[in-house]
């Protein structure tokens, strides 16, 4: 039997309640909810320890410890909204990025503000990675622009770069944070080197339509993508040729996760706050369909794999027992993924994802690349 935790706010932030214990029936039901963030969440990243960190839209980043739901979650106030976050493999640095191009520093144990990026970008910051030895941080603004950074002064240790011509809308750094992939207006897919700025490789057979999201495998042999049109893309990064399409959601695929050990992909979608888990060995969806009452903005498997994490417009972070959601019935072809995925894994850096919240964001992107001639893009 299943325990539920549902959470009340309090004056101190997000708090939590036991309720009374719950048979699972044939829909599932997420084992906690997160409550007390009061605007659309938008970034999940999960630190080495298990504690969840989650950065919103209200101006705050919030760490909650997931050994003691009932604890109030510790906040990381800022003076913008928050659009990206990343946690250091050492597990000592949180770093948020805020609409406003400013990139700040926390340390983990204390949640206090360790230092502050000296040169912010001009446009929100969308996606950030950090070095594996967690002293360098590299940042990705909405305009494309791209600049590393250094986690113990602040000072600026490569770009910005820029370099692209067409308008982007989707970015990730690859896990020991060296490559940025840029999915673009024209449909086409960049990578390109982190560090030093030029073009590595350009996905020529991907050609079927946007690319809205996307997510590196831990060994960055492959690049999986979230389509405008619903569909998921898997290529191999060595080859640079596609390995499979499939069909994923009746609508854009929004975000996307992928476990430590690169078996379980997660895919949430703008039609309903629908969530779907995927073999990646097979393209096969698996278990039953987990949802949201709104868009979801960011996934977050857990460092053992055992949980999953989504937030978005609704102001909730659902916390979902993989285990539990393997065991109830299946959705349609849906079949059940084998334990292994649920096996703990070694744990590389995460680097966060991006998609544009809103048609707002891209109506702004929009009026920035009818400046700029060339950009270079998680």
């Amino acid at each position: 039997m299943t325990t539920i935790w549902n959470t009340v706010k309090d004056t101190f932030g997000g708090r939590a309640r036991q309720d009374p214990a719950r048979h699972p029936g044939p829909s599932p039901e997420p084992v906690i909810i997160l409550a007390g963030h009061t605007d659309a969440v938008n970034s999940l990243a999960y630190h080495p320890s298990g504690k969840l960190i989650s950065g919103c839209h209200d101006r705050t980043v919030r760490m909650w410890d997931m050994r003691d739901p009932g604890q109030a979650a510790r906040i990381m106030e800022h003076e913008e909204d928050v659009r990206s976050l990343v946690v250091a493999e050492n597990g000592r640095a949180i770093v948020s990025g805020t609409s406003g191009g400013r990139i700040i520093v926390w340390d983990a144990e204390t949640c206090e503000k360790a230092l502050e990026i000296k040169k912010p970008h001009s446009y929100p910051v969308v996606s950030l990675a950090i070095s594996r030895d967690s002293q360098q941080v590299a940042s990705v603004s909405m305009d494309g622009v791209v600049m590393v950074s250094s986690l113990t002064s602040g000072k600026t240790v490569a770009g910005p770069f820029d370099g692209y011509d067409k308008w982007p809308i989707s970015f990730a750094f690859s896990p020991d944070g060296s490559q940025l992939a840029c999915g673009a207006t024209d449909h086409s897919v960049h990578i390109r080197d982190s560090f030093a700025g030029g073009e590595l490789a350009r996905l020529t057979q991907h050609a079927s339509d946007r690319v809205w999201s996307m997510v590196w495998s831990p060994d960055s042999s492959r690049l999986i993508f979230g389509l405008h049109n619903g569909n998921l893309e898997f290529f191999d990064m060595n080859s640079g040729n596609q390995l499979k399409e499939c069909r994923a959601h009746s609508q854009r695929v929004h975000t996307l996760a992928i476990s430590t050990d690169g078996r379980l992909l997660t895919s949430a979608s703008t039609d309903r706050g629908t969530i779907k888990l995927w073999d990646t060995s097979t393209y096969q969806q698996v278990g039953p369909v987990l949802s949201h009452t709104d868009l979801v903005h960011s996934l977050a498997i857990s460092p053992d794999g055992k949980y999953l994490a989504s937030a978005g417009n609704d102001k909730k972070i659902k916390i979902w027992d993989l285990g539990a959601v393997f065991a109830l019935p299946m959705d349609g072809n849906a079949r059940i993924l084998g334990q292994r995925v649920l096996s703990r894994p070694q744990n590389p850096m995460v680097a966060t994802t991006m998609c544009p919240r809103t048609m707002t964001d891209l109506r702004m992107t929009a009026g920035i690349h009818r400046r700029v001639i060339t950009r270079l893009c998680t």
